[in-house]
């Protein structure tokens, strides 16, 4: 449906009675077609299908030799309401965003030089917003105060008027990626709806000054100097937690973190110790993933509600051994996802 020869469809390509069986198949269809396509128009019954049933019609536009995507090319898609852009130049006509009514804009194009690209977005019905990293990280993000019905958002190394972010008090789910340790998170914490955190690359040495008691996941990645994540106790709703790559933590403490669910620890040799864990009566799922800790004690102190474990040392012999232990004392093998019960996407919103 999607791709023919490796390559992208076009518009003029694609066959509205294939459209249509994809979306009664899966729920949805993802339509990829390169700017050159849009040169031929697009087929009367493909740009009905838009205003029919536009909700479950993504649509990825993007460049080709040209290094362009030219966003006048929505005047032919009648009712669209899912679109990502992605360009390693250029985007030509960006106003062009303030004529349709999109639910969701993935926006991403290195070569972007207009900094006040918020303001030319139609902010009505947008719901997801995701703006990938540009070359210069620019983007103005003032303009966010004012989208009323925003409820996910993920930013990639912007911070012009970062601020603006804590003033959405409807945002439910938030991904930062690649943030640099000069910025400060404190405005996260007027955020009092907000469910779901995720934080990734970028550098600081904690994450201290985030206090958000109404979180029920977070998700911590790659993020450079991070050293410590003593007081977990902070996130009191806390459901779903994980954690990777962050070599220098040596211990995580959940003695005050009654009501987690789901704990996902991967690729830390730094750490050595998880506190209270337990004491987590509700836990379900656990992984821990090649980490310093002493897989035969952390055994010894499974919480007992446990349902999934995964406990992976990378020595062949001692995972064989502790995996024939966990079997033998029922516990499933493969967890849930790394998000566990909350069902929240982020790591989708910059892909």
């Amino acid at each position: 449906m999607q791709t023919r020869g490796g390559g992208f469809l076009t518009p003029e390509e694609s066959e509205a009675s294939l459209i249509r069986d994809e979306v009664s198949r899966e729920g949805k269809a993802h339509l990829d077609w390169i700017d050159d396509g849009f040169k031929k128009g697009v087929p009367p019954e493909v740009a009905q299908l838009f205003l029919e049933i536009g909700d479950q019609l993504h649509v990825i536009m993007s460049d080709s030799l040209s290094k362009v995507v030219d966003l006048r090319h929505l005047k032919k898609l009648p009712g669209v309401r899912h679109l990502t852009v992605s360009s390693d130049g250029a985007v030509k006509h960006p106003e062009a965003l303030g004529e349709v009514s999109l639910s969701t804009l993935r926006f991403m194009s290195w070569g972007m030089k207009v900094s006040q690209f918020l303001e030319l977005v139609n902010p009505e019905r947008l719901r997801r917003l995701a703006l990938g990293p540009t070359k210069r990280s620019g983007i103005d993000l003032s303009p966010l105060e004012g989208y009323s019905e925003l409820k996910c958002v993920g930013v990639s190394g912007h911070t012009k008027n970062f601020e603006a972010i804590g003033k959405i008090p409807q945002l439910e789910a938030l991904l930062l990626r690649s943030i640099g340790k000069k910025q400060s998170l404190p405005a996260l914490n007027e955020m009092t709806g907000l469910k779901a955190l995720e934080i990734s690359g970028g550098g600081r040495e904690s994450i201290d000054e985030v206090n958000l008691p109404p979180l029920q996941y977070l998700g911590i990645g790659g993020v450079l100097g991070l050293h410590s994540l003593d007081d977990m106790g902070r996130f009191s709703s806390l459901k779903d937690f994980g954690v990777g790559a962050q070599s220098k933590i040596e211990k995580i403490d959940f003695s005050d973190s009654p009501l987690l669910e789901s704990l996902c620890v991967g690729t830390m040799k730094g750490l050595v110790t998880l506190a209270g864990i337990e004491k987590l009566e509700r836990l379900k799922s656990l992984r821990v993933l090649w980490t310093g800790l002493q897989l035969s004690e952390l055994i010894e102190r499974l919480p007992p509600n446990l349902k999934s474990v995964q406990l992976l040392s990378g020595r062949k012999t001692e995972d064989e051994k502790t995996r024939a232990f966990l079997d033998e004392k029922g516990y499933q093998e493969f967890s849930p996802d790394f998000l566990g019960e909350g069902g929240y996407d982020l790591s989708q919103l910059l892909m």
